[in-house]
């Protein structure tokens, strides 16, 4: 029987505690490449004419082309370079929710290590990445329709406080619901980067395949593990969030994801002594369910 969401999160603090410094170095160095490209592509937007000095917001003043083209390339870039990272993130969070040793921070770079790994990662994030597209699609073209609704209403409106209000209301409504159908549809994809560390040489299919098997009739659960994280918000306003917030979050994930593939196991009636499961025999298992 899958854990409760407080036994889980439990398990994910007392896992945490042995590798706490190393979670908030990894957490840094995310930011500082997050960071370090925020400031490439500022610098291209000075070059390029689109952001001057006396600006003091951060973001461009307006749009030309050669700004959208570099600006792609350079998210694109930021984008393939660092899907090794990403991964070798989940795998140290992985490891550590085994309770044992400590990864070191320098095991997130494991993933750089080959080219069939890299290949592997980028297949993998591709494969989650495209299909999330689809879904993220139907989030923003109702919030952009409705948006650009309320901006007709008002401008044809008498534009008093309760219209305004009302407005803003439904706005606030109708993105929020948008928001957590995205995340149901989406959230399936969430343990990939866990499960390629749990079977290191299945397939992206078969990882795919197994990432959807891990959330199935979960979702509910899943999201009332993550929405808990809201009472965490108040120490955001005086910690520093990726102190506390995103350490926690990943290891709660990796928990989670640990508990479910053991559940899938047990289900194939063969549990690992790592608690990790077979992609052949969990994939074979779904297509028999299915006939």
């Amino acid at each position: 029987m899958m854990k409760t969401i407080r036994e889980i999160k439990g398990e994910a603090v007392e896992r945490l505690k042995s590798c706490w410094a190393e979670s908030v170095m990894i957490s840094l160095l995310e930011l500082g490449i997050y960071c370090l490209t925020y400031t490439v592509l500022l610098m291209t937007a000075r070059v390029t004419g689109v952001h001057t000095a006396n600006n003091v917001i951060l973001i461009p003043e307006k749009f030309s082309l050669p700004f959208v083209i570099s600006a792609i390339v350079i998210l694109a870039v930021h984008y393939i370079a660092t899907i090794p990272l990403h991964f070798g993130i989940r795998w140290f969070f992985w490891q550590n929710s085994t309770g044992k040793d400590v990864m070191p921070v320098s095991s997130v770079f494991a993933c750089y290590s080959s080219r069939e790994t890299r290949s592997k990662c980028l297949s993998i994030k591709l494969a989650a990445d495209v299909r999330k597209l689809g879904w993220g699609l139907l989030f923003v073209v109702p919030v952009c329709a409705e948006l650009f609704l309320a901006d007709i209403i008002w401008q044809n409106s008498a534009k008093g406080e309760d219209v305004q209000i009302g407005l803003l209301a439904g706005c606030i409504i109708m993105t929020a619901g948008a928001w957590v159908f995205y995340m149901i549809c989406t959230i399936k994809y969430i343990p990939a980067g866990y499960i390629m560390a749990a079977n290191p040489y299945a397939a992206a299919g078969e990882i795919i395949a197994l990432c959807k098997r891990t959330s199935k009739r979960k979702y509910v659960y899943i999201l009332k593990m993550y929405a808990g994280n809201i009472r965490h918000a108040p120490l955001i306003i005086f910690i520093f969030p990726i102190l506390v917030l995103r350490p926690y979050m990943l290891m709660t994930t990796a928990v989670s994801v640990r508990e479910s593939l053991k559940e899938i196991d047990g289900e194939n009636g063969a549990v690992n002594t790592d608690n990790t499961v077979s992609a052949d025999n969990a994939v074979g298992s779904e297509k028999d369910n299915g006939r």
